[in-house]
């Protein structure tokens, strides 16, 4: 693979609960415009949890496996707590995230790559990206969720899931769907998706939803303590 790229220093950020083919559109992307990509794996503290039920060295294990052949000092691939929780939107974020950035590399990325949660720019003030460009990488030929990716491993469904991962990482199916049913909420959303009768993605999804604004506004309130 050429390096002789249009950017130094790319950097893409997600949760990679665990990456799939969406998560992979948009660092190849990065890969693809810079010399240097920096993909930082955030709530890296969290295990066992809904929305990050994976552990961070399997999360990052995934990432590596799916980029086997790129050298690690083309691909950097790390993890890096939350400041509170995820719901912090805030440009207080924004400027934590610049603050570790600066102080891993010695400097600021010369661009910024967005999925589809294109809002992810508003971490940062105008005057701390002003610098950086943006790029937002449109991902609706891949309309796939690190949530429907987890649905799948819990209802078993890995014809499904093989559709929506690379080849790569077929091998840890049995591996990644253990850790996620070891999971406590994991297990108690399954018990509930056989009460229904019906293992599938859509029942899944379902039980999910309640579970996920539940823990939503808890995070919400949780802020809101903090910040009195």
């Amino acid at each position: 693979m050429s390096y002789d790229s249009a950017f130094e220093f790319s950097f893409v950020c997600g949760r990679y609960g665990h990456a799939d083919l969406g998560h992979k559109l948009l660092i190849d992307k990065g890969i693809k415009i810079s010399r240097k990509t920096y993909v930082a794996i955030g709530s890296a503290q969290e295990k066992g949890t809904l929305r990050n039920p994976f552990c961070i060295e399997t999360r990052k294990k995934v990432l590596r496996e799916m980029y086997w052949d790129i050298p690690k000092d083309k691909l950097i691939i790390d993890g890096i707590n939350d400041m509170s929780n995820e719901q912090n939107r805030s440009t207080s974020w924004g400027k934590y995230l610049k603050q570790h950035i600066i102080e891993k590399f010695g400097r600021f990325p010369d661009v910024i790559l967005y999925g589809r949660e294109g809002n992810r720019s508003s971490w940062f003030e105008e005057k701390d990206i002003e610098m950086t460009a943006e790029l937002l990488v449109p991902r609706n030929l891949v309309p796939i969720s690190g949530t429907e990716i987890r649905g799948m491993l819990l209802v078993d469904d890995e014809i499904s899931w093989r559709r929506n991962v690379p080849k790569d990482i077929y091998y840890l199916y049995p591996d990644l769907r253990s850790e996620l049913m070891e999971t406590p909420i994991y297990q108690e959303i399954y018990d509930k998706v056989i009460e229904v009768g019906i293992r599938d993605l859509d029942t899944f999804m379902k039980v999910y939803n309640n579970y996920a604004e539940a823990d939503k506004q808890k995070k919400i309130a949780q802020l809101k303590q903090l910040q009195k």
